[in-house]
Protein backbone atom coordinates (compact mmCIF):
# COMPACT_ATOMS: atom_id res chain seq x y z
CA UNK A 1 0.00 0.00 0.00
CA UNK A 2 2.58 2.13 0.40
CA UNK A 3 4.05 2.15 -3.02
CA UNK A 4 0.71 3.21 -4.44
CA UNK A 5 0.93 5.65 -1.96
CA UNK A 6 4.22 6.95 -3.37
CA UNK A 7 3.01 6.32 -7.06
CA UNK A 8 0.21 8.52 -6.34
CA UNK A 9 1.81 11.45 -4.73
CA UNK A 10 4.38 11.42 -7.62
CA UNK A 11 2.27 11.29 -10.43
CA UNK A 12 0.04 13.39 -8.59
CA UNK A 13 2.95 15.87 -8.63
CA UNK A 14 4.02 15.38 -12.65
CA UNK A 15 0.66 15.73 -13.61
CA UNK A 16 -0.64 19.26 -11.40
CA UNK A 17 -0.21 21.69 -13.52
CA UNK A 18 -3.07 20.00 -15.47
CA UNK A 19 -5.72 20.45 -13.15
CA UNK A 20 -6.78 23.83 -14.18
CA UNK A 21 -7.27 22.82 -17.77
CA UNK A 22 -10.82 22.22 -18.47
CA UNK A 23 -12.02 19.47 -20.77
CA UNK A 24 -10.48 18.45 -23.76
CA UNK A 25 -12.47 18.57 -27.07
CA UNK A 26 -12.32 14.66 -27.89
CA UNK A 27 -13.73 14.40 -24.24
CA UNK A 28 -17.30 16.14 -25.17
CA UNK A 29 -18.29 13.26 -27.04
CA UNK A 30 -17.88 11.10 -24.20
CA UNK A 31 -19.37 13.39 -21.58
CA UNK A 32 -22.79 14.03 -24.44
CA UNK A 33 -23.46 9.88 -24.00
CA UNK A 34 -22.83 10.17 -20.42
CA UNK A 35 -25.41 12.76 -20.09
CA UNK A 36 -27.62 10.74 -22.33
CA UNK A 37 -27.39 7.73 -20.42
CA UNK A 38 -29.14 10.40 -17.43
CA UNK A 39 -32.03 9.92 -18.94
CA UNK A 40 -32.08 6.67 -21.34
CA UNK A 41 -30.54 3.65 -19.63
CA UNK A 42 -30.79 1.71 -23.07
CA UNK A 43 -27.70 4.20 -23.97
CA UNK A 44 -25.31 1.88 -21.70
CA UNK A 45 -25.84 -0.74 -24.29
CA UNK A 46 -25.66 1.28 -27.31
CA UNK A 47 -22.62 0.87 -29.90
CA UNK A 48 -21.77 4.04 -30.99
CA UNK A 49 -19.72 4.10 -33.94
CA UNK A 50 -16.98 1.42 -32.92
CA UNK A 51 -16.76 2.36 -29.36
CA UNK A 52 -18.94 0.13 -27.04
CA UNK A 53 -17.65 0.15 -23.66
CA UNK A 54 -20.51 -0.20 -21.18
CA UNK A 55 -18.17 -0.42 -18.08
CA UNK A 56 -16.64 3.11 -18.67
CA UNK A 57 -19.91 4.45 -20.10
CA UNK A 58 -21.37 3.47 -16.50
CA UNK A 59 -18.75 4.93 -14.75
CA UNK A 60 -18.80 8.01 -16.51
CA UNK A 61 -22.71 7.99 -15.78
CA UNK A 62 -22.74 7.72 -12.30
CA UNK A 63 -20.07 10.54 -11.93
CA UNK A 64 -21.73 12.85 -13.93
CA UNK A 65 -24.73 12.14 -11.50
CA UNK A 66 -22.87 12.69 -8.07
CA UNK A 67 -20.06 15.09 -9.39
CA UNK A 68 -21.81 16.89 -12.12
CA UNK A 69 -18.96 18.48 -15.15
CA UNK A 70 -15.89 19.05 -13.07
CA UNK A 71 -12.81 18.55 -14.55
CA UNK A 72 -10.81 17.73 -11.78
CA UNK A 73 -12.64 14.88 -10.69
CA UNK A 74 -12.20 13.00 -13.38
CA UNK A 75 -8.48 13.91 -13.51
CA UNK A 76 -8.47 12.21 -10.39
CA UNK A 77 -10.15 9.53 -10.76
CA UNK A 78 -7.78 8.89 -13.88
CA UNK A 79 -5.38 9.52 -11.67
CA UNK A 80 -6.25 7.28 -9.36
CA UNK A 81 -6.56 4.26 -11.80
CA UNK A 82 -3.59 4.71 -13.59
CA UNK A 83 -2.22 4.77 -10.39
CA UNK A 84 -3.42 1.72 -9.56
CA UNK A 85 -2.29 0.57 -12.82
CA UNK A 86 1.31 1.71 -12.36
CA UNK A 87 1.18 -0.64 -8.81
CA UNK A 88 0.08 -3.69 -10.74
CA UNK A 89 2.91 -3.33 -13.00
CA UNK A 90 5.36 -2.34 -10.15
CA UNK A 91 3.63 -5.16 -8.39
CA UNK A 92 3.79 -8.03 -11.15
CA UNK A 93 7.52 -7.03 -12.07
CA UNK A 94 8.75 -7.77 -8.04
CA UNK A 95 6.34 -10.61 -7.66
CA UNK A 96 6.51 -12.65 -10.52
CA UNK A 97 9.61 -11.76 -12.32
CA UNK A 98 11.65 -11.59 -9.09
CA UNK A 99 12.79 -7.57 -10.41
CA UNK A 100 14.72 -6.32 -7.27
CA UNK A 101 11.88 -3.48 -5.60
CA UNK A 102 14.54 -0.39 -6.04
CA UNK A 103 14.66 -1.15 -9.33
CA UNK A 104 10.60 -2.12 -9.86
CA UNK A 105 9.61 1.38 -8.13
CA UNK A 106 11.98 3.29 -10.64
CA UNK A 107 10.95 1.23 -13.55
CA UNK A 108 7.15 1.55 -12.79
CA UNK A 109 7.54 5.69 -11.86
CA UNK A 110 9.36 5.84 -15.31
CA UNK A 111 6.02 4.20 -17.02
CA UNK A 112 3.62 6.20 -15.05
CA UNK A 113 5.10 9.68 -15.64
CA UNK A 114 5.81 8.94 -19.37
CA UNK A 115 5.23 11.89 -22.08
CA UNK A 116 3.50 8.93 -24.08
CA UNK A 117 1.07 7.97 -21.25
CA UNK A 118 0.43 11.32 -19.47
CA UNK A 119 -3.05 11.29 -22.34
CA UNK A 120 -4.23 8.39 -20.13
CA UNK A 121 -4.22 10.80 -17.22
CA UNK A 122 -4.97 14.02 -19.02
CA UNK A 123 -7.56 13.07 -21.35
CA UNK A 124 -11.09 11.75 -20.44
CA UNK A 125 -11.72 9.68 -23.80
CA UNK A 126 -8.31 7.95 -22.93
CA UNK A 127 -9.68 7.02 -19.36
CA UNK A 128 -10.96 3.58 -20.82
CA UNK A 129 -7.61 2.84 -21.30
CA UNK A 130 -6.80 3.04 -18.26
CA UNK A 131 -8.95 1.45 -17.05
CA UNK A 132 -8.34 -1.66 -19.87
CA UNK A 133 -4.73 -1.50 -18.41
CA UNK A 134 -5.53 -1.90 -14.84
CA UNK A 135 -7.77 -4.85 -15.71
CA UNK A 136 -5.22 -6.64 -18.21
CA UNK A 137 -2.32 -6.07 -15.53
CA UNK A 138 -4.80 -7.32 -13.09
CA UNK A 139 -5.40 -10.89 -15.13
CA UNK A 140 -1.51 -11.34 -15.87
CA UNK A 141 -0.96 -11.21 -12.14
CA UNK A 142 -3.86 -13.97 -12.00
CA UNK A 143 -2.50 -16.05 -14.75
CA UNK A 144 1.40 -15.78 -13.38
CA UNK A 145 -0.57 -17.01 -10.18
CA UNK A 146 -1.98 -20.00 -11.25
CA UNK A 147 1.08 -20.68 -13.79
CA UNK A 148 3.37 -20.43 -10.96
CA UNK A 149 2.38 -23.44 -8.79
CA UNK A 150 2.40 -26.30 -11.68
CA UNK A 151 6.10 -25.03 -11.78
CA UNK A 152 7.52 -25.01 -8.41
CA UNK A 153 6.41 -29.04 -8.35
CA UNK A 154 8.70 -29.37 -11.27
CA UNK A 155 11.90 -28.72 -9.44
CA UNK A 156 15.27 -30.31 -10.61
CA UNK A 157 17.59 -31.96 -7.80
CA UNK A 158 20.67 -29.71 -7.20
CA UNK A 159 24.01 -30.99 -9.34
CA UNK A 160 25.80 -33.91 -7.77
CA UNK A 161 22.14 -35.49 -6.35
CA UNK A 162 20.64 -37.39 -8.48
CA UNK A 163 16.73 -38.69 -7.97
CA UNK A 164 16.89 -42.44 -7.43
CA UNK A 165 13.51 -42.49 -9.38
CA UNK A 166 13.70 -39.62 -12.25
CA UNK A 167 11.58 -38.70 -14.20
CA UNK A 168 10.93 -39.24 -17.73
CA UNK A 169 11.56 -35.39 -18.58
CA UNK A 170 13.05 -33.38 -16.74
CA UNK A 171 14.79 -29.46 -17.19
CA UNK A 172 17.75 -28.72 -17.87
CA UNK A 173 19.78 -26.95 -14.91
Amino acid sequence: FGIFLIMLITMGIFYWGFQQNYFFSDDFAWLGRGVLLQDSPGELLKIEGRDFNPVYLGLLGILLKIFGLSPLTYRILSLLIFSAATWMFFYILTRHFKVNSIIGVSAALLFGSSVFVSEAVLNLAALVYSLSLFFALVALHFYFSQAQPAAANETVPPPGKQNENPPLHRRIP
